[in-house]
């Protein structure tokens, strides 16, 4: 599954059928949670991503999770898979499995953005 939007609290899980979202969501944040407490292990992944997106720019297209803004959602800044290339951000990935409780979400989270 993918988990969009934002980091923490926000983060949005997003996979088809949305069986247990309720539970997948709280697992989720809970986890990301964790990985933001502990430091250690957020800079390990982040240095991790950081690797595999420098290798993506200069090799093969892949899809990545990245922070870019989204004009559909009035230009705020959500984490969002993307296709990348040497070329850098190709496009937004379409995710088709987005199903009504992530949606409700979404719109939650780019509505509490842009009254920031």
């Amino acid at each position: 599954m993918y988990v969009i939007g934002e980091h923490g609290p926000r983060a949005i899980p997003v996979y088809g059928g949305e069986q247990d979202y309720d539970a997948v969501r709280t697992e989720a944040t809970t986890v990301l949670k964790r990985i933001m407490e502990s430091g250690v292990a957020r800079n390990i992944a982040t240095g991790i991503r950081l690797a595999r997106l420098i290798e993506v720019l200069g090799g093969d297209e892949q899809i990545m999770c990245v922070s870019a803004p989204n004009e559909e959602h009035h230009g705020v800044s959500l984490t969002w898979p993307h296709v990348i290339n040497s070329q850098g951000l190709v496009k937004r990935v379409e995710l088709n499995n987005i199903g009504p409780k992530a949606t409700q979400q979404l719109k939650e989270l780019v509505k509490a953005r842009r009254a920031q």
